[in-house]
């Protein structure tokens, strides 16, 4: 399959019978200042108005290959799921932190910093109304794009990635458990 010009086999990847689930829907996130992309890929409707797919990180558009295609991550399949930092040096994905233990869902902010290969996440109940404003150097700045008076408001909260707690790209599949081993880790 063929999408924005990067010829991936959807059906070699992990995830669920795509024959069984026909109403399955792909989306690419390229990044414009390197050659890597997010394939945010069997976006389904989990549960009632709520979607989730499936995330592979593609290098090398001539020749795509996989370099992250994390077991038990899965991202919110709503618009702005993906963005890139203005210099392509961080990837913030919209993860979906289903704690099946008190059915809890929360929508954290994940970053991607494939360079340093790590990872860290903006601790934030509803990250999926939320995009991020680059301001450029390590500094981001959350833009609410729904206000929802459920939650206490994050609108223009300025972050420094640099004082966030950082994880080995390798632990991106205990993404859950360390989202929610400690309550006030890179909370804003």
């Amino acid at each position: 399959m063929e999408i924005q010009g990067w010829n991936i086999d959807i059906d070699s990847l992990p995830g669920p019978n795509r024959e069984e689930w026909p109403w399955m829907q792909d989306k690419l996130f390229e990044n414009k200042q390197g050659d890597t992309a997010c394939l945010i890929y069997s976006i389904a409707e989990v549960r009632m108005c709520w979607y989730a797919g499936r995330l592979a990180i593609l290098q090398n558009k001539s020749k795509p290959e996989v370099i992250l295609n994390p077991e038990k991550v899965f991202v919110n399949g709503l618009n702005d799921m993906v963005q890139y930092s203005t210099d392509g040096k961080y990837i913030y994905i919209k993860i979906m932190a289903y704690l099946s233990k008190g059915n809890k869902l929360e929508i954290p902010i994940c970053i991607i910093n494939l360079n340093e290969r790590v990872f860290s996440f903006i601790g934030i109940i509803n990250g999926c109304h939320y995009t991020i404003d680059d301001l450029g150097g390590e500094k981001i700045k959350l833009k609410d794009n729904y206000f929802d008076q459920s939650f206490e408001p994050k609108d223009g909260k300025i972050i420094n990635l640099l004082n966030l707690e950082w994880f080995n790209i390798l632990e991106i599949d205990r993404f859950i458990d360390i989202y929610y081993a400690d309550k006030d880790r890179n909370r804003v």
